[in-house]
């Protein structure tokens, strides 16, 4: 099942109470919840960008990150 938000407004105290923010029974499980990745994706709308292409474009630059603190030079390509 898939959900779509027009606006979030996380600073109003009533729609956080209203949500159950407080009530960890409430909450979905963990397997249930969505993956960074889908909830980037279902915020920016990219037509043609899968979960899969997102989640691989984030590991490749954590990687790239990675390799640019530790001293090493990324690979290129």
């Amino acid at each position: 099942m898939a959900s779509g938000l027009e606006q979030v407004r996380p600073r109003c105290p009533k729609a956080l109470m209203r949500a159950d923010t407080w009530r960890p029974e409430r909450w979905l499980p963990a397997g249930a919840q969505p993956s960074g990745a889908e909830v980037t994706l279902a915020q920016l709308r990219l037509p043609g960008v899968t979960v899969e292409d997102a989640e691989r474009e984030s590991l490749r630059l954590r990687c790239e990150r990675t390799a640019g603190t530790s001293g090493a030079s990324p690979r290129p390509g």
